[in-house]
C-alpha cells in the first residue's frame, strides 16, 4: 500500500536537479475507504512529507538523518536513518515469522504493457503484472526527466532495507515483483487486488517549485523527545 509513500530514498552520488524541487499530493485508499493524503516535497538529497494531522517526517540523505516533527505540541525527535530503517525491517520479519503460513510461491509473474494513458494530467505507461495468469497489480509509470532521481531513490530504500537471509525466500514475490518494472518509471498510480480489497495509491497534483531551507531544518525551541512519543502524541489528538 505504501509503495509511494513507504518506498522513497535517494543517495547523494546521485545527479543534482535541474530546477528546485518537486511538491506532490497522494492519496492512499483501500476499498470505500476514505482516502488518506499526504503532501510530499522533494528538493535535491531532502525529502518531507506531512499528513493531515501535521505531523511531518523529514529525511536528510546527506546527513542520514530521520526527523519526525509535530507543531501542535512543539516536539520532535531525530534519529539515525539507517537505524529506523533497519527497525521497521526487523519489525516487518516478526510478523513474517509469526505468521508461519505466510510463505514464498511459486508462482510466475508477467509485466503486460496496456497501453499509453495520462494520469491527473502526467503521461504514462499503464502495465498489469501478472501471477500465473491472475492479475495482482496494474501501475501507470511516469518517464517524465523531472521523475528520474525519484526512481533510483527506491532502488537505494531498497538495498538498504533488505530482509535477512533468513526470512529472504519469503519476500522474493515483492522482490519478483519490483524486478519486472526496474527502471520502467516513477509510479504515479498504483492498484493492488489483495484479499482485503483494491488499494490504490495515486498522485493527484504535482508541480516543480522552488524550495525553502527552512522547509527542512530542525526546529528552534523544540523539545527533543522519543520517536514513538512523537507519533502517540500525533496520534492521540486524532
Amino acid at each position: 500500500m505504501k509503495k509511494i509513500v513507504l518506498c522513497l530514498v535517494i543517495s547523494s552520488l546521485l545527479t543534482q536537479w535541474c530546477f528546485a524541487g518537486i511538491f506532490m499530493e497522494i492519496w492512499e485508499s483501500l476499498g470505500n475507504q476514505t482516502p488518506e493524503i499526504t503532501y510530499h516535497f522533494y528538493e535535491n538529497n531532502k525529502w518531507k512529507i506531512e499528513d493531515t494531522s501535521g505531523l511531518y517526517t523529514i529525511i536528510d540523505f546527506d546527513k542520514n538523518t530521520f526527523m519526525v516533527v509535530y507543531p501542535k505540541e512543539k516536539v520532535y525527535a531525530i534519529e539515525n536513518l539507517n537505524e529506523v530503517l533497519k527497525e521497521m525491517q526487523r519489525a516487518s520479519e516478526k510478523m513474517m515469522t509469526e505468521d508461519r503460513n505466510k510463505q514464498a510461491s511459486n508462482a510466475q509473474f508477467k509485466k503486460k504493457y496496456a497501453g499509453k494513458e495520462t494520469v491527473n494530467t502526467i503521461p504514462c505507461t499503464h502495465y498489469q503484472v501478472l501471477e500465473s495468469g491472475k492479475l495482482i497489480e496494474e501501475l501507470w509509470l511516469s518517464t517524465k526527466p523531472s521523475l528520474q532521481p525519484l526512481e533510483k531513490l527506491f532502488a537505494r530504500l531498497k538495498d538498504i532495507s533488505k530482509p535477512s537471509p533468513a526470512v529472504r525466500e519469503a519476500f522474493s514475490d515483492d522482490e519478483n515483483i519490483d524486478k519486472l518494472i526496474a527502471g520502467l518509471g516513477f509510479p504515479i498510480k498504483v492498484k493492488s487486488y489483495t484479499p482485503e480489497g483494491i488499494i490504490i495509491s495515486e498522485v493527484k497534483y504535482m508541480t516543480e517549485k522552488p524550495g525553502d531551507d527552512d522547509m527542512f531544518s530542525t526546529p528552534v525551541a523544540y523539545d527533543m523527545i522519543p520517536l514513538v512519543e512523537v507519533y502517540i502524541r500525533a496520534y492521540s489528538d486524532k
